[in-house]
């Protein structure tokens, strides 16, 4: 799949957002976990680790990380698809790290989108030693990248767990360990092969859920992948209180809003935008909400993803 993608990975973007954007009248039905069939651990078949941290650890794994694992690995150790995917995702440029607060947004990772609202992410690579590239296909067990100690981190290791389109991780767990869950301390051997002959990977993207920006008070009415975008984003929404206009933007990942638009809201709260993303590259904060009669707006709710050129 990767020598298709090498020759026309912008041919292949435009199916996948298409697949999305066209026909697409309301939220599909979204399981909350899938299966442990479906994921292997992300190392090569025949690695074996240490769970250094496993669910609910008490030193990080709180909160938003709550179902993530930490694997005790040398750096330089291969880390691989835990699924067939697409990849939104990609850092790997950080090469500093230690128990520090200001090097927690500073680890080397991986995102891929294995649809229905569930994303795996791979924390910590070595620098520069990630070999995929955001909007690229990846089968279970291909390569991503090396295991490294970038990061907040007190030791090389690699952190994974699954999160769903708000970020948050979700339960999970891995049809290559016994009972599914890796629990703190226990050693765990990987049966993740990495073989795609003969399989075809689904090109499809994670969908936003209708009121991924209820927080902003607004509804969205056209499916937005949650990933990736590129291109022109047009959307239809609607304002769930009275409001003279709607805003469609684009900030930096720290807040600082660099690109927007905004347009009237009818009487029955409908609104239409678009919004051109020509010029911006990377990693962005994504958001729709409600302004004033002037466009000025404050937002409550953002959402991560890629925007390629």
């Amino acid at each position: 799949m990767n020598r298709i993608l090498a020759s026309a990975p912008f041919v292949l973007l435009a199916a996948l957002l298409a697949a999305l954007l066209v026909g697409c009248a309301r939220d599909p039905a979204v399981p909350r976990t899938e299966p442990c069939a479906f994921y292997r651990l992300p190392l090569v078949a025949g690695t074996s680790a240490i769970v250094l941290q496993g669910n609910h650890g008490a030193f990080s794994h709180t909160g938003v990380n709550e179902f993530a694992w930490d694997f005790d690995l040398p750096e330089g150790t291969p880390v691989v698809a835990s699924a067939d995917g697409v990849v939104i995702d990609v850092t790997h440029h950080f090469v500093e790290g230690g128990p520090r607060d200001e090097l927690r947004r500073r680890a080397n990772r991986v995102s891929v989108d294995h649809g229905h609202g569930f994303v795996s992410v791979y924390q910590h690579l070595t620098p520069h030693s990630v070999v995929v590239k955001p909007g690229q296909l990846v089968y279970r067990g291909q390569l991503l990248g090396k295991s490294g100690n970038t990061g907040f981190s007190t030791q090389p290791h690699l952190h994974y767990e699954i999160v769903d389109g708000g970020e948050r991780s979700a339960p999970s767990c891995f049809g290559d360990v016994d009972g599914g869950v890796p629990e703190h301390g226990r050693t765990v051997l990987s049966g993740n092969r990495f073989d795609p002959y003969g399989r075809v990977v689904a090109p499809q993207l994670s969908q936003m859920p209708r009121f991924a920006y209820a927080q902003n008070d607004v509804e969205l009415l056209t499916v937005l992948p949650v990933g990736i975008l590129s291109g022109t984003v047009g959307l239809t929404g609607r304002a769930l209180k009275p409001a003279e206009r709607a805003v469609i933007f684009v900030a930096e990942r720290e807040g600082e809003v660099v690109r927007s638009t905004n347009a009237p809201v009818r009487d029955d709260g409908i609104f239409y935008l678009h919004l051109g993303l020509s010029g911006l590259h990377g990693r962005y904060r994504f958001g729709v909400a409600l302004a004033d009669r002037s466009g000025r707006f404050t937002y409550n709710m953002s959402t991560l993803l890629t925007i390629l050129p």
